[in-house]
């Protein structure tokens, strides 16, 4: 299977290009998001990227492997970004929460093709790769929740329920990607920041205010 892995840098997590998945994986995820897992073919998928058939499955076993590295891809983009954000933030948790709830929204406004098919067809992984994508999910916001914790500790979070305000925290971060709109009014940065701002309210932030907002695109 081919690679979508790239090198990356902890300064460049908030810079997005053109999605650096393969030919035959992009097709795969236009068809998911246009006829659903189960209605696309690999007949359809070859069409879309120029191959035949057999050139298909000389890269892709089939349209499991396929969903299966879609969603890897989205997981790896979201667990370098996060790292990379996390270091930034240094040895505050409260900026370390504020960066990760920053690139969990962004990520799900610039990768949106490939992060919302992990919305709708996590159903037809199987089990066993179903199991593997959840936990890496689950690794993500627990780390998020690490912050949160100390933050409470340190006393500049409050909120009385840390574990469900991450969980709603990280379902704002990704319903950005389905309503996000590249013509409206406000860049993915703009509303990654007031998803930022409006994370700090969620936890119930105590200490000074927070300069979040961007200037307009």
């Amino acid at each position: 299977m081919p690679t979508t892995r790239a090198v990356h840098t902890h300064a460049s997590w908030r810079t997005y290009g053109p999605s650096p998945v393969d030919p035959v994986l992009a097709a795969a995820v236009e068809a998911f998001n246009e006829v659903g897992y189960d209605g696309a073919t690999v007949r359809d998928i070859a069409r879309r990227c120029g191959l035949s058939v057999a050139g298909i499955y000389h890269h892709y076993a089939g349209k499991q492997e396929m969903l299966f590295a879609a969603m890897s891809f989205t997981m790896d983009e979201l667990e370098w970004r996060g790292a990379a954000a996390y270091a930034e933030g240094g040895d505050d948790p409260v900026e370390r929460f504020k960066l990760q709830v920053e690139t969990l929204a962004l990520s799900h406004m610039h990768w949106i093709a490939q992060v919302s098919i992990g919305s709708t067809e996590m159903r037809s992984l199987t089990p066993q790769n179903r199991v593997v994508i959840k936990r890496r999910r689950a690794d993500l916001e627990r780390r998020i929740e690490e912050d949160v914790l100390a933050a409470i500790q340190s006393g500049a979070f409050a909120v009385r329920y840390p574990r469900e305000a991450v969980r709603a925290v990280s379902v704002m971060c990704i319903a950005t990607g389905q309503w996000y709109n590249s013509e409206g009014e406000l860049s993915p940065e703009q509303i990654a920041h007031r998803c930022v701002a409006i994370s700090l309210d969620a936890m119930r932030y105590t200490g000074p205010e927070v300069a979040v907002e961007k200037e307009a695109k």
